[in-house]
């Protein structure tokens, strides 16, 4: 979570991103298609290989932890440094709606990627 994280209501069930079935649950916001400020990772084989490839590529000049996870949600990949740059910007597109999110599962990821991860919409 950021450090400048704010909730406001104790009273939301996250369960429901739970019963995706998905190793991956994230928001976008007005800039990007994935905010590293908060996501669900359910422990896994995918995931743990998604975030040591992650940390592989942080520090990335542009958004640190953030872009590394943009990258690799992009379709780039964490052994080929030449594949960094086009892949982080795919996902500099603003997902915040429903149609936004659908957009970014259907058109943007990666169909490898996408069978792992939800886009959800911000709350």
């Amino acid at each position: 979570m950021d450090a400048d994280s704010l909730f406001i209501s104790d009273g939301v069930d996250l369960q429901w991103a739970c019963d995706l079935g998905k190793d991956f649950v994230f928001a976008g916001d007005l800039n990007v298609v994935f905010n590293a400020g908060h996501f669900l990772a359910r422990r896994g084989a995918w995931a743990e290989r998604f975030l040591s490839d992650a940390f592989r590529i942080h520090p990335w000049p542009d958004w640190e932890d953030n872009g590394a996870m943009m990258i690799l949600l992009g379709g780039g990949c964490a052994d080929e440094p030449s594949s960094w740059r086009a892949a982080f910007e795919r996902m500099k597109v603003p997902t915040r709606s429903p149609g936004e999110c659908h957009r970014a599962m259907t058109q943007l990821l990666p169909r490898n990627v996408a069978e792992h991860v939800q886009v959800v919409p911000q709350h």
